[in-house]
């Protein structure tokens, strides 16, 4: 990472936490102490509140053009506390949608993420329930994606069809089937 040292990352804490800053810096490890009773704990560190939010965080070539994709399909905002060249924030309901330049990507993981080719897609997907897919599919194309699988009742109870972005991340749109 060298050259990179004035770049701050933040983590998530949970979006659905209103008491709670949604975002805290990454900062050194805490230390452990001992406490009036003899137990250790940790200090230094805020506690992070659990909750069901989930972060999805897509690798992806260029950031602004992923993200442009992304909010015209769904309409999802930015989350402008985290609203960076190399990454981007979208609120989506539940959770967000990151979405990371590969080179910054692969510093954080310490991992290359894989670049889909030759009509490859990346091995894991959104899943995304709509109240209506039928017009999520049009947005989805008409934003340039490519048609995987398409819309079809599911057993699970959903009608849903697949779709790869123009990186190769899959995003599945679905609605409860009507009977």
């Amino acid at each position: 990472m060298s050259g990179r040292r004035d770049r701050v990352y933040f983590l998530p804490f949970s979006l659905a936490a209103p008491d709670s800053r949604p975002y805290r810096q990454v900062g050194r490890l805490a230390k452990s102490k001992s406490s009036s009773n003899g137990a250790e704990r940790h200090v230094g560190r805020p506690s992070v509140k659990l909750s069901t939010a989930v972060q999805v965080i897509f690798a992806v070539n260029d950031v602004t053009r992923s993200a442009a994709f992304y909010q015209g399909v769904f309409g999802w905002p930015r989350n402008e506390l985290i609203d960076y060249r190399e990454y981007v924030e979208l609120h989506a309901p539940g959770g967000t949608l990151g979405l990371c330049e590969r080179d910054t990507y692969a510093s954080l993981t310490q991992a290359t993420p894989m670049t889909p080719e030759n009509g490859d897609v990346s091995p894991a997907y959104l899943y995304v329930r709509v109240p209506d897919v039928r017009e999520a599919i049009a947005k989805l194309e008409e934003a340039g994606a490519r048609p995987l699988a398409p819309l079809a009742p599911r057993s699970w109870g959903d009608e849903a069809a697949w779709f790869a972005d123009p990186d190769g991340n899959v995003v599945a749109v679905a609605q409860a089937a009507s009977d």
